[in-house]
């Protein structure tokens, strides 16, 4: 089966789509299932985790600022294989797959590793992230915009490329929950939560009320072009 990328920014759902899939049946591996800003876990691999950030600052840069080319070196190249060959193992032959935001910038290193795969993605409103940027790691709101411009770009880019399901992490409860059974089944995942016990839960979005602050008409421009995605595929 072909491994699964799930993409997205820092702060837009991206632990929850991966949650999700998981408790459909997608295979993750060792995760994160607790820590201070995600009751449920942020669901990355601290291999992975830690491989792109050893990429990331290889090329000059940090995933509060991220770098506009990216290389590897052949130390990183066996790590990664070793992941891949690692996970196909230990998921028995079921479908597998991970998510770091930090793949949006460091994609075409595991692209060339994975060989085949497959992409979902989400997306959430800019404020909405820069304000939980600024509650979580005290990023300037007008940095927080800046750094999600600079992630979304890669992420319409992928879409612009690869044509994947998009889930929006502004819906409500109903609309998100219905984006993401289809993503399961465009994946070909057939499990499913126990009734009344999806890993979803509203209590736990936070930062859905937009604060007085603009949006620049480039963010503004970039969301209106995901939400046209998003809406492909309902």
């Amino acid at each position: 089966m072909k491994p699964v990328m799930i993409l997205g920014m820092h702060r837009s759902g991206t632990s929850c789509l991966t949650g999700s899939l998981q408790q459909m049946g997608l295979f993750l591996g060792e995760v994160y299932t607790e820590n201070p800003f995600n009751l449920k876990g942020n669901r990355e691999s601290e291999r992975i985790v830690v491989l792109n950030n050893t990429v990331l600052e290889k090329n000059g840069g940090v995933w509060c600022s991220p770098p506009t080319t990216i290389g590897w070196d052949e130390a990183q190249v066996l790590e990664r294989d070793a992941i891949i060959r690692d996970m196909t193992v230990a998921s028995g032959g079921s479908m597998w797959g991970f998510k770091d935001p930090r793949c949006l910038f460091t994609f075409p290193f595991w692209a060339e590793g994975l060989g085949d795969f497959q992409l979902v993605g989400t997306f959430r409103h800019p404020l909405s992230v820069a304000q939980s940027l600024y509650f979580r790691n005290q990023i300037p709101l007008d940095e927080g915009l800046a750094l999600w411009r600079a992630y979304n770009e890669r992420l319409l880019e992928l879409l612009q490329c690869y044509r994947f399901p998009l889930v929006s992490f502004d819906v409500d409860a109903d609309q998100y929950l219905a984006s993401v059974k289809r993503v399961a089944a465009y994946l070909g995942l057939s499990g499913g939560p126990v009734e009344g016990h999806t890993f979803f839960e509203e209590s736990l979005r936070k930062q859905r009320e937009y604060c007085a602050e603009p949006v620049p008409d480039d963010c503004r421009a970039l969301y209106l072009a995901l939400q046209d995605f998003y809406l492909l595929n309902l």
